[in-house]
């Protein structure tokens, strides 16, 4: 286990932590041993039984990443034909030891650790790619990475710090979903450790479903909620007990094979804050249960510690080192192992006596769905689709978890596995609701060019879901600074299966711009506009969606005290329609996929607007990756469709990842192409909490704009262009940029921006 809370959020989760050695004293003569190692199956298991060797129990502590190393030692004692008779793990080792408990085989045990993706793993949020795309538009506007549930109006405080839904399926993977309603009639018989949170004692778990007990075992307190067991509340069973020797002799060893892999203890120089005092009285805990028990090795047992000096319980993306340095520890006792090492043909004996235990795939009987307060249960039964008699298929079932999780209507969907009274199973669905069905955003926005020009917004959101059978919501967005926005819409599925939906809507904006009429001196005024509005349209499941609407209002332009520009109000009114295909997975600084979008608005008088004329944009992004690099290629067209715009509706090109070494809104023109190239790397990492990295980036910019004619560019040394190089880190804030351009004109600009995303 580690300390700190931010090595333990991610420690507590780790996977796969060792499997123990001991040292056992009783050598067998290779005449006792099986000779012919092709057995049948149905006969490993009697000769195994009868085999003249001592009964050995693998115990592994928790630790965090530092239980990486248990995977090494699996793989060490599998290449010295040691086996184990059973295995009893605390924390990351009830995790490394139920996955090879249930049959998992050390090489795909490892595959599964090294390929696994751990922010996502650690995280509660779905691949932005999987989630609908009507959960995932607001991605473009400047709001914190994170939502807040309000019930009754009270902010419901989170449960927890690190995610529970991706790792309670990533252990079920491990284990291939195995319940059993014994753990000894596991392919190797199983133990693990938790905490009792109301009494401080160890609870041995023995039954159920074997992910589950794992995840009890981990669940470090105030980084995971407590998990319910057969009537205990459970947290992290290193508080406890972190190294189960007992338990391990008690289950069935002669002999015990024991690995250590917690951390220590920190030293009085480290002790610098409220949080390593903390963690350090946890740790002083933690220390004496592990001693004691530590105390209870006999010379026959073999204890084995890897060299983990330097690796922390957050280390998961350094899975490969680790699981080198438990192979280390293990070669390290070869001598006191090998009186435990098998020939070929008994190991191999061994290995088919485990094998003929594994439990056979459940066919379901029956399945069902815990009852929830107010998200409609068919969205369940229907996104689920399991039927009762089918042959459980776990992958099949995770995919469709993970489809309903992007929902984001729930804190988390789990299963269990319960036996009938027949030969089949019963597949129980528990999706947990959020506490409340209202949910908040907050955002800033932070922008300055180091020249004079600044703005700051604040943003809020409220989404009112599930406020009709059909799953209708109300959503209200509102910003205030120097530009003020608010937004409501109502909107209405038209059937809880169909795609298709309604959406009245009133919007009202305030822009503060600058309009470049001649030379280099912009005219300064403020836009207004007020609509109201009706769309239909269809969302195409996470792609994207289709809308088409009318709308009308009015508008105003109120130029500053001395401006050339006079002031305006016009009537609005027209039709509107949009389409968007998105798949990027991430909107700020996108490692992968693709978004095309087109917008447009007809300004019509038969809808009683003032002026008559047309608007198109077309904007597409592709991201690609290699390694820690890269690149994002983004095109944009807008167009008047050879009709003539309102001023105000003109594009723009300037300012910040638009022409950014050019003024916000210099070039301004009622059609324009832009594109721009941009590259760069990930040089660090942030921590989950905090965000998802930070990036060295450089980009190059070019466009142009006409009022009248063909779209065909300037010539080439007439075409306008911005080099840039930036800083940026992705946080959970929103996008952090610090950024410098300069143009063909020789013109230098330089931005700090935080909450924006270009």
């Amino acid at each position: 286990m580690s300390k700190p809370l931010g090595v333990l959020l991610l420690g507590a989760a780790g996977l796969l932590q060792a499997w123990p050695a001991a040292q056992a004293a009783s050598a067998f003569s290779s005449a006792d041993r099986v000779a012919d190692a092709n057995v049948a199956p149905q006969d490993a298991a009697a000769i195994a039984a009868t085999a003249p060797r001592p009964k050995i129990a693998l115990v592994l502590s928790g630790g965090g990443a530092r239980g990486l190393a248990h995977v090494g030692v699996f793989k060490a004692l599998e290449k010295m034909r040691v086996p184990y008779d059973c295995i009893v793990g605390t924390s990351m080792g009830a995790i490394a030891g139920g996955t090879i408990a249930s049959g998992t085989s050390v090489a795909e045990a490892e595959r599964m650790v090294v390929d696994a993706d751990w922010r996502y793993v650690f995280a509660d949020k779905p691949r932005r790619s999987d989630t609908p795309y009507f959960r995932k538009r607001e991605d473009y506007n400047n709001y914190f990475d994170f939502s807040l549930s309000l019930r009754d109006l009270q902010l419901q405080a989170p449960r927890n710090v690190a995610g529970v839904q991706h790792i309670g399926l990533f252990f079920r993977e491990l284990t291939h979903a195995t319940a059993t309603d014994d753990f000894d009639k596991l392919p190797i018989p199983y133990r693990a450790i938790g905490t009792d949170i109301v009494t401080g004692e160890a609870v041995v778990l023995g039954e159920g479903m074997l992910a589950e007990a794992m995840r009890a075992s981990m669940t470090v307190p105030g980084v995971f909620p407590p998990i319910p067991y057969r009537g205990h509340l459970l947290v992290d069973g290193g508080i406890s007990m972190n190294l189960p020797v007992s338990e391990g002799r008690k289950l069935c060893g002669d002999v015990v094979i024991a690995v250590d892999v917690s951390t220590p203890v920190f030293r009085e120089d480290q002790l610098g804050s409220l949080l390593s005092i903390g963690a350090q009285v946890i740790g002083i805990s933690m220390q004496h249960n592990l001693s004691s028990q530590i105390a209870t090795l006999t010379p026959t047992d073999v204890f084995i510690k890897p060299a983990l000096d330097g690796y922390s319980a957050g280390d998961f993306a350094k899975a490969r080192e680790l699981i080198k340095i438990g192979e280390q520890a293990v070669t390290a006792h070869t001598v006191a192992l090998q009186r435990y090492q098998l020939d070929e043909a008994s190991y191999a004996v061994w290995r088919q006596s485990v094998a003929a235990r594994q439990l056979p795939v459940p066919v379901l009987g029956k399945v069902s769905v815990a009852p929830t307060q107010w998200v409609n249960p068919r969205v369940m039964a229907g996104l689920l689709d399991v039927e009762p008699g089918q042959t459980f298929d776990m992958d099949s079932l995770h995919r469709r978890i993970n489809t309903v999780f992007a929902r984001r209507d729930f804190s988390s969907i789990t299963y269990d596995v319960l036996p009938l009274d027949d030969d089949h199973s019963e597949l129980y669905i528990v999706p947990e609701e959020r506490p409340g069905r209202d949910f908040v955003r907050f955002g800033v926005s932070l922008y300055s060019d180091f020249a004079g020009q600044a703005d700051f917004s604040a943003l809020a959101s409220l989404r009112r879901a599930w406020l009709n059978r059909l799953d209708a919501e109300w959503r209200t967005e509102l910003e205030v600074g120097r530009d003020k926005r608010i937004f409501s819409e109502w909107y209405q599925p038209l059937s809880l299966q169909s795609e298709l939906f309604v959406a009245p809507y009133v919007h009202y904006k305030s822009d503060f711009r600058e309009y470049y009429l001649t030379g280099n001196f912009p005219l300064e005024y403020e836009f207004r506009a007020t609509d109201v509005g009706l769309e239909v349209g269809s969302v195409f499941g996470r792609f994207g969606e289709l809308r088409a609407g009318i709308l009308s209002g009015h508008a105003s332009i109120r130029p500053d005290a001395g401006s050339l520009l006079a002031d305006v109000t016009e009537k609005r009114g027209g039709y509107t329609f949009s389409a968007i295909y998105d798949q990027l997975d991430d909107v700020a600084l996108p490692q992968d996929g693709r978004l095309l979008r087109l917008r447009y608005f007809h300004s019509a008088t038969a809808l009683n607007a003032d002026s008559e004329y047309e608007r198109l944009e077309i904007e597409a992004r592709q991201a690609m990756s290699f390694g820690r690099n890269s690149v994002l290629l983004i095109g944009r067209l807008g167009s008047s469709l050879e009709t003539t715009l309102p001023f105000y509706e003109n594009f723009t090109l300037g300012g910040i990842f638009n022409l950014s070494a050019y003024a916000p809104r210099r070039i301004e023109t009622s059609s324009q192409v832009y594109g721009r190239v941009e590259g760069y790397r990930r040089i660090s990492d942030l921590p989950t909490i905090i965000g998802k990295g930070i990036y060295a980036g450089a980009l190059l910019e070019t466009g142009w704009g006409w009022n009248s004619g063909g779209i065909e560019p300037p010539p080439l040394r007439d075409l306008p262009w911005s080099l840039g190089s930036y800083f940026a880190a992705d946080t959970v804030v929103g996008p952090v940029y610090l950024m410098a351009s300069v143009n063909d004109q020789r013109n230098v600009a330089a931005y700090l921006a935080v909450g924006f995303n270009f």
